[in-house]
């Protein structure tokens, strides 16, 4: 009687050790949660989590929200500008200050003096000591120009290259045959997007980094660079 038991009980054991376990809620193992690149993850820092999307470029992981985005991701940076003085001030004392040109010339200059080879007169030299967000005092004098030409003034700050001209980034938009050029702060919108806006909140050398209006979504656009 044991024996039959046995053999009646074996068979619905294997079956019950065989059968395949349901995924519960649908939940990936770690192994595919992987991070992805920090441009991904600046993407993803704002905006609700029923709109996130990662692209990699291999391929693209889309979550709920992911054809908002299409549009945005067609866009391609064609250009980045970023005009900076050849010039920098490395001392400031009383009213003249020294300056350093980006070929290693070194000279010094006080009010009214014009700088070499450039439109720019020195309209001010200014001592300036302030503190940074741990106490440490800073030298932040400033050497303040005014272009001769074009009536455009310029502050040079003691040790920081500055730019000659605001950045601008150059963009081809999808559904579109013209060039868009766009600057810091400035707002504009995608033809084939009519329902969003896009501002501006950064252009670096390589990349430039847009904020959604409607909804606080940071993008970052890649600049492309030739093969």
């Amino acid at each position: 009687l044991a024996n039959r038991l046995q053999q009646k009980a074996s068979p619905a054991a294997a079956g019950t050790a065989s059968a395949p376990q349901p995924a519960v809620g649908g939940v990936p193992s770690q192994q595919s949660q992987r991070p992805g690149s920090p441009q991904e993850l600046l993407a993803n820092l704002e905006g609700p989590p029923d709109s996130r999307d990662t692209d990699t470029e291999g391929g693209r992981t889309h979550a709920t929200g992911s054809k908002n985005l299409e549009q945005t991701k067609k866009i391609s940076v064609v250009e980045i500008n970023e005009e900076f003085l050849p010039v920098i001030v490395t001392e400031v004392s009383g009213n003249k200050a020294k300056i350093k040109t980006a070929g290693g010339e070194q000279y010094s200059v006080s009010v009214g003096d014009d700088l070499r080879g450039l439109d720019y007169k020195v309209a001010d030299v200014e001592m300036r000591h302030t503190e940074d967000k741990d106490g440490n005092p800073v030298d932040d004098s400033v050497v303040k120009l005014h272009n001769t030409k074009s009536g455009r003034d310029v502050e040079l700050i003691k040790g920081v290259w500055a730019q000659e001209h605001p950045a601008f980034a150059v963009l081809a938009l999808p559904g579109s045959d013209q060039m868009l050029k766009i600057e810091v702060d400035q707002t504009f919108a995608i033809p084939s997007d009519p329902g969003h806006s896009y501002k501006v909140l950064d252009i670096r050398p390589a990349q430039v980094i847009l904020r959604r209006v409607e909804d606080n979504r940071v993008i970052t656009l890649q600049k492309k660079t030739p093969n």
